[in-house]
């Protein structure tokens, strides 16, 4: 499902997708199944997504390691460091990502151009809260 969201062209198509996907999939099935052999059953997507308009700055995608709206990977500090644009933050998780920083923003902005819309990949609470929900008999 969430290849079919991030590669939606249509709102009305992509619902339909979905619905289809899920006819085909027989995920009913598969959940009443672990339901009626006392399983808990639990939805969740991958994380939240935000509102924020573009910074207008545009990485060099020759350095990156990745690149996503919100955030950027680099393999080096020092090609982290050279990023310059404002509320830049520079972070590192050694034990999850290795030599790897990751550089972001402090506010609610995305790389790229002036346009607004919703994105994810960043460090503000409604893209880190992964939502789920628990299926009930």
């Amino acid at each position: 499902i969430d290849d079919l969201v991030h590669g939606a062209m249509n709102q009305k198509m992509l619902i339909e997708n979905i619905k289809n996907q899920l006819e085909e999939s027989q995920l009913d099935q598969f959940v009443k199944y672990f339901l009626e052999n006392e399983f808990k059953v639990y939805f969740c997507s991958d994380h939240g997504n935000i509102f924020c308009e573009g910074n207008g700055y545009n990485p060099n995608s020759q350095l990156v390691e990745d690149k996503a709206a919100r955030a950027v990977l680099y393999n080096t500090k020092n090609l982290a460091e050279n990023e310059d644009f404002n509320n830049k933050l520079i972070l590192q998780f050694p034990n999850i990502l290795g030599e790897q920083y990751i550089v972001t923003m402090r506010d609610r902005t995305k790389f790229s151009n002036r346009e607004a819309g919703f994105t994810h990949g960043g460090i503000n609470i409604e893209e880190v809260i992964v939502p789920f929900i628990e299926v009930i008999k």
